[in-house]
């Protein structure tokens, strides 16, 4: 379940929400024994005046666990200090992929004096019989700045996780194309 959380949020910016998302798994390791590294997700909207980038954090879990807000929160300000390293591998990994267009337009993100706006989300990928509304409450001693907070319920999700995860990454394909806007990398 390390990524299938993950997937789930890239669909839900792509197909639901109509953000820009280059790649649907934005972390990697290293090394096996390494933890992974980086930002789960980045979604973008190029045509807001300033472009807008959404950082999700995003936490999956097929069982109660109270400290689920609070491990978001602190892994979303580690990410956040190391947003502009991880727009610069996306804009490295657009570019490798042919995806000329987008790379410059990841790259004029990273401008010295750049406009840009930086929306902090959390999404919390959770079973549905497990999940219990008192976690949000608990969040308010600690987030402390604008986040927007998303819940996924998904009933079965261990079961769910396992007949989607294979063909997650191929099912939504790539959605922006080699040298123009085709739209989704806009939503007013």
């Amino acid at each position: 379940m390390v990524t299938s959380g993950e997937i789930i949020t890239g669909a839900l910016y792509r197909r639901v929400r109509r953000w820009c998302v280059p790649l649907l798994k934005l972390h990697c390791k290293q090394t096996p024994p390494q933890a992974v590294q980086g930002t789960d997700v980045l979604a973008f909207r190029f045509r807001q005046d300033p472009p807008a980038i959404a950082v999700p954090q995003v936490k999956t879990r097929a069982s109660r666990d109270n400290r689920v807000g609070s491990e978001a929160y602190d892994s979303l300000e580690k990410v956040l200090s190391r947003l502009d390293e991880s727009i610069h591998f996306l804009m490295a990994h657009c570019s490798n992929r042919g995806q000329v267009f987008l790379a410059h337009r990841l790259g004029a993100l990273l401008w010295p004096g750049a406009p840009r706006r930086v929306e902090r989300h959390m999404l919390f990928v959770h079973d549905a019989k497990s999940w219990e509304e008192d976690i949000v409450p608990g969040l308010s001693a600690k987030v402390t700045e604008r986040t927007e907070l998303t819940v996924v319920k998904i009933d079965d999700l261990k079961e769910f996780l396992g007949q989607v995860y294979d063909p997650a990454e191929t099912a939504f394909g790539n959605t922006t194309s080699r040298s123009t806007d085709n739209g989704t990398a806009e939503t007013a």
